[in-house]
C-alpha cells in the first residue's frame, strides 16, 4: 500500500513545475517590455498564457508577443503558444 506522501509529491512536482514557469514568464516579461509582473498576475492554462494586468501593461505586452513568445521558447518553454 502507497504512503498519501507518494501521492502527495505528484501535485508538489506539477506546482512547482507552474511556479518555475511562472518564474520565467517574469524574466522574459521584465527584459523584454520592462515591466516587473507579480506572480499573482500571471496564470497558464493549455499552454495559454493569461496576465491580468493594467490595459497599458497588455498593450506592451501585445506590441511585443512574438518577440516575448521567441524568447519564452528559447528559455525551453515549449508548451507555451499563445499570450493573452
Amino acid at each position: 500500500m502507497k504512503n498519501l506522501s507518494d501521492y502527495l509529491k505528484k501535485f508538489k512536482l506539477v506546482l512547482s513545475d507552474k511556479t518555475d514557469e511562472i518564474r520565467i514568464l517574469q524574466s522574459v516579461f521584465r527584459d523584454s517590455i520592462g515591466v516587473e509582473i507579480p506572480n499573482s498576475q500571471i496564470s497558464i492554462r493549455s499552454g495559454v498564457v493569461y496576465v491580468t494586468a493594467s490595459p497599458i501593461i497588455k498593450n506592451k505586452i501585445y506590441l511585443a508577443k512574438e518577440n516575448v513568445l521567441s524568447c519564452v521558447k528559447e528559455q525551453g518553454l515549449q508548451s507555451i503558444t499563445e499570450i493573452r
